[in-house]
């Protein structure tokens, strides 16, 4: 213990003469320390999500007027949710997860890749040979169908109704 000397003194001492520097100089406007939650709310656009399903049973591909939310994962009965990319092709149409895509006379399918977490396309002829779905290529493309309008099965239950 310090003999004689206020402790609480010596300490505020080194602390106001000896204090560290900053790595680096930060200059702060009053636009840069505002507070978000003040910006009006009309900056923020959220975007879109919507869905198509291909139902399972009629082997149809259709717009949903409504879908299920379980503890936060939306649900169809007997259907897959197809999702919209937000990306549009040469002539402006939506395309959707496992969309057929065609670039001249080579098709694609468009799908999301959980693993690298984001749209991902592929040639269908060679669904290992994977690139990250941008909107750059997704302008030169030309959306054909879905990938199950166009499977045989779809195709062929197709037949048998029509």
């Amino acid at each position: 213990m310090l003999r004689g000397l206020d402790v609480a003194k010596v300490f505020h001492v080194l602390v106001t003469r000896f204090k560290p520097k900053p790595i680096y100089k930060t200059e702060q406007t009053t636009s840069q320390t505002h507070n978000m939650a003040d910006q009006p709310a009309q900056d923020f656009t959220p975007r879109k999500i919507k869905f198509k399903a291909w139902d399972q049973e009629h082997k149809l591909l259709m717009r949903l007027n409504s879908i299920e939310c379980s503890k936060g994962e939306l649900i169809k009965k007997n259907h897959v949710l197809l999702q919209f990319t937000g990306l549009l092709d040469k002539e402006g149409e939506e395309i959707y997860d496992m969309d057929i895509l065609f670039i001249s006379l080579d098709k694609y399918v468009v799908f999301w890749n959980e693993t690298k977490n984001g749209w991902y396309y592929s040639p269908l002829a060679n669904r290992e040979n994977q690139s990250p779905f941008l909107m750059k290529d997704a302008e030169k493309m030309k959306r054909f169908g879905n990938f199950f309008e166009l499977s045989k099965e779809a195709l062929d239950f197709k037949k048998t109704i029509f």
